[in-house]
């Protein structure tokens, strides 16, 4: 009787979802629409109008409840509220945010500032400055300044001021790039800048409210650097605080070739490991005891342990979207131990997702909240449907076929994660690392016996002089092993695919077709495929634009027979390489032209390209089929298109398709701006049109 009571109160989480189940899959999938979709519009609607769907929603659902046993109500019914609740979350969290984002770049600035949180950047530091003043102006800012000054140390606290130059963050480098003004919005970032010329009156002011994290995080990082050296002190700061900026870019672009780039973002791997070395620990400890042993709950003191383990970890590396989700389900996984039961299943993933939207609105547009839970869902359901075959007792006969266990979940766990994060990779960074199952293969040991063991030990022990030192050296000692196998895997023969950038279509219809697949328990489940195969249309609508002009009137175009972009203006190596990544070439160089026109044949087409001011009055001196300009040009030619500083000037840029008929995508003006939008505006309205001003 005590058994059945106790299986009435805690539910066994663990038995596969039956059909009806599979609802609270699809639940956390309808807030990130309701979510996606607010972020999405380019007008920022009115909350009142948000508030009355979302309440109209839930009073219908409860009015028609009498239907709560019909199939079709319950997943509308979940539909509708969840999207409503979607928008109005978002909105929320947007209009709770209030970041003062820097309306223009500005040279040789006077900025003053507290000391919020420090950075070694390779040979300098990168600070944020909060309560920043900038000119005198009485609006303050928050500032991320890296600062490359002989004999300057920054001090968490202090009140320094400086000269900079700043930049505000960037709307879309070119329609459909990421937007970092929103990004920075969230985060709560104003702008950018380098900093020189502290002024030394500034130095030794020090405020009262230091952030005792800030400190350990900072504390960390001077033994890490005191005791080893790059780039494996960079890794392994990040590893111990979650700073990044002291990672090198070489080792970043090895880390990404040979697929190990997840090393380095704090995510399940390292949180689980974490958990796991003390939890085993702990009880065996707690086990030498006799007494202890036989009288004491050891497994749930160990579990215990655990979960305060994994909170303190998350909140020394930050609260990024990967660690937050590693956390709430290794933390629900620690919570059955206490009562006994197992719960590793894809409803504990749905509610990982749907905690952290709730707390995180924005964290459906981040890219690593995507990946991490494309890969976790991918693995759960992987593992939950291969349960069986991995605990059938062959496995067990000896100490070969054990070896071969561990080897075998390795690669699958790399094949499963490789094939479920590759449409995403693929839209944001046009790469794909082939040979990281070798890599993983080969990391994994040292990341597992070494790397986290030694986090642990390092934590534990790095107060003590020599205890601490070794334990430090050993992680050190993964952390360069790690990089090694990096180094060594990136610079095989066709270690990395490249391609162009998927539409984005594509990738939505790869993941939803996947996902429904994992999902459901009847036969819709075979729509997946369906939407897969769809999915591959949009391959052919999508070609690279023949011509680009970017929101900061760069001109752009590509050589069909050669892997060459040409590029008219200035560009910077952050803007080269993101071009690169979106349109497959290889090589950008500038236009081969010093004439004030310039004719040249695009796509078969007559291009004229004005390059000075004087010339605009010739541009239409003869027809041509397209007039591109960085300037304006007030007037109309009878004959193509003219795109001019008008149409990039407010509209984000332009991308032009020339076919049987020229195409063109341009931003779209509307009267009220996002919150998080300064000189910008949304894009994604398409037109054709036979010229402008």
């Amino acid at each position: 009787m005590a058994a059945m009571q106790s299986d009435l109160l805690i539910p066994d989480i663990t038995r596969d979802p039956q059909p009806g189940d599979s609802l609270i899959l699809f639940a956390p999938v309808f807030l990130s629409i309701g979510i996606a979709f607010y972020f999405s519009l380019s007008f920022e609607p009115a909350a009142p109008m948000l508030w009355a769907a979302l309440i109209v929603s839930i009073v219908a659902s409860g009015l028609t409840y009498s239907w709560h046993n019909t199939y079709a109500w319950r997943w509308i019914a979940v539909f509708c509220v969840a999207v409503s609740l979607g928008l109005v979350l978002a909105q929320a969290r947007t209009h709770r945010q209030h970041t003062n984002l820097l309306p223009e770049k500005m040279w040789n600035a006077q900025v003053s500032g507290v000391v919020q949180s420090v950075e070694r950047a390779g040979a300098g530091w990168r600070v944020v400055l909060s309560d920043a003043n900038v000119n005198a102006n009485a609006k303050p800012y928050t500032l991320r300044i890296s600062i490359r000054q002989r004999g300057f140390t920054p001090q968490l606290g202090q009140h320094i001021s400086l000269k900079a130059s700043l930049i505000p963050a960037s709307p879309p480098f070119v329609p459909g790039a990421f937007d970092f003004q929103r990004h920075a919005y969230f985060k709560g970032l104003s702008g950018y800048g380098y900093g020189y010329k502290v002024s030394e009156n500034a130095l030794p002011q020090k405020i009262e409210d230091e952030g005792a994290l800030e400190n350990y995080r900072n504390w960390l990082a001077q033994k890490i650097y005191g005791h080893l050296k790059q780039p494996v002190a960079g890794v392994t700061t990040a590893l111990l605080n979650g700073q990044r900026a002291g990672i090198d870019k070489k080792t970043t672009t090895e880390l990404q070739q040979s697929g190990l780039q997840h090393i380095i973002s704090i995510s399940g791997l390292h949180v689980s490991l974490l958990a796991a070395v003390v939890f085993y620990f702990t009880r065996l400890l707690m086990a030498l005891n006799m007494r202890m042993a036989l009288t004491w709950p050891i497994k749930k003191i160990a579990a215990v342990c655990a979960l305060v383990a994994i909170i303190l970890y998350m909140l020394v590396v930050g609260l990024s979207p990967p660690t937050v989700r590693s956390v709430i389900m290794t933390g629900i996984v620690l919570c059955a131990v206490l009562v006994d039961r197992e719960a590793i299943n894809l409803r504990l993933v749905a509610i990982a997702a749907i905690l952290l939207l709730l707390w995180q609105p924005e964290s459906v547009l981040d890219l690593g909240f995507q990946l991490s839970f494309a890969a976790v869902t991918a693995l759960v359901a992987f593992y939950q449907y291969t349960n069986d075959f991995w605990l059938k007792p062959f496995w067990q006969n000896n100490v070969i076929m054990k070896t071969a266990r561990v080897l075998s979940l390795s690669m699958m766990t790399t094949i499963i994660a490789t094939i479920s994060t590759a449409p995403l990779i693929l839209l944001y960074f046009q790469q794909i690392p082939l040979l990281s199952m070798l890599s993983n293969a080969l990391a994994t040991p040292v990341i597992t016996f070494m790397v986290m063991p030694g986090t642990f030990l390092t934590y534990l022990f790095l107060p003590v002089p020599v205890i601490g030192e070794w334990a430090l050296q050993l992680m050190g000692l993964g952390v360069e092993w790690t990089l090694a196998i990096s180094a060594f895997v990136a610079h095989l023969p066709a270690a990395v695919w490249r391609t162009p950038a998927l539409p984005g279509m594509t990738v939505v219809l790869l993941v939803t077709g996947f996902f429904l697949i994992i999902a459901l328990k009847s036969r819709m489940r075979w729509s997946g495929l369906v939407l897969c195969a769809i999915a591959v249309v949009p391959l052919f609508f999508n070609p690279t634009p023949d011509i680009l002009m970017t929101h900061d009137r760069i001109i752009l175009w590509a050589d069909p027979d050669k892997d060459v972009l040409y590029v008219e203006g200035r560009i910077d190596n952050f803007q080269k390489n993101m071009l690169l990544q979106m349109t497959g070439k290889k090589i950008v160089q500038p236009f081969d032209c010093d004439a004030e026109l310039c004719d040249v044949t695009i796509a078969g087409k007559s291009v004229r390209i004005v390059r000075t001011v004087p010339a605009l009055k010739e541009a239409c001196r003869t027809p041509k089929d397209i007039v591109l300009t960085r300037y304006y040009l007030d007037r109309r030619c009878k004959k193509g298109m003219v795109i001019d500083r008008h149409d990039v000037e407010d509209k984000e840029g332009a991308l032009v398709w020339i076919g049987r008929d020229i195409k063109t995508r341009f931003g779209r003006v509307v009267k009220t701006r996002r919150p998080w939008e300064q000189n910008s505006v949304k894009h994604g309205w398409y037109s054709k049109r036979k010229f402008v001003k």
